[in-house]
């Protein structure tokens, strides 16, 4: 009776033996894991570089009219910035900064008809080759017998990385 008590014995030593030298290399690899997360949160996260990017106002020109009027003024800006036609913007931005364009047309008679347009593209979208911004303006005649008719402006906007 003597030896299943001895035999239990040895196999609770061996089980004791095998479970210490498991648990001792995974203790180990925590502790150098917990080491390394350390030692990457003090490094300092590099900032995006900036880009540089030049845009141009190429157009701005009425494309279609039906009766809407014949005395038009309009106005273009790329992030609240006035630009003119054939002017040029330089900017200096990072990669997660959005470019906003936007344009609007007036046609200018006792009651105004106005539209506008809006247009987002994300610097990070841009490649090395030039991106163009195309942005159609529908103006529409709110009074009038040609009322409900519509004019088009484009607006088309150059951009250079």
């Amino acid at each position: 009776m003597r030896r299943p008590v001895v035999l239990l014995a040895m196999i609770c030593v061996l089980l004791a033996s095998c479970s210490t030298q498991t648990a001792m290399p995974q203790a180990a690899s925590k502790v150098t894991q917990a080491n390394a997360s350390a030692e990457a949160a003090k490094a300092p996260i590099p900032a995006p570089a900036a880009v540089n990017v030049k845009i141009t106002l190429i157009s701005a020109a009425l494309i279609q009219n039906n009766h809407v009027g014949n005395e038009w003024g309009y106005a273009a800006a790329v992030n609240a910035q006035p630009i003119q036609i054939g002017e040029t913007m330089n900017a200096k931005l990072n990669p997660a900064d959005r470019l906003v364009f936007e344009a609007s047309a007036t046609e200018a008679d006792k009651y105004p008809d106005n539209g506008n347009a809006t247009s987002e593209i994300a610097v990070s979208s841009l490649t090395e080759q030039q991106t163009t911004v195309q942005m159609d303006v529908v103006v529409t005649e709110n009074r009038g017998r040609y009322s409900g008719n519509t004019a088009k402006w484009r607006f088309v906007f150059q951009i250079e990385k």
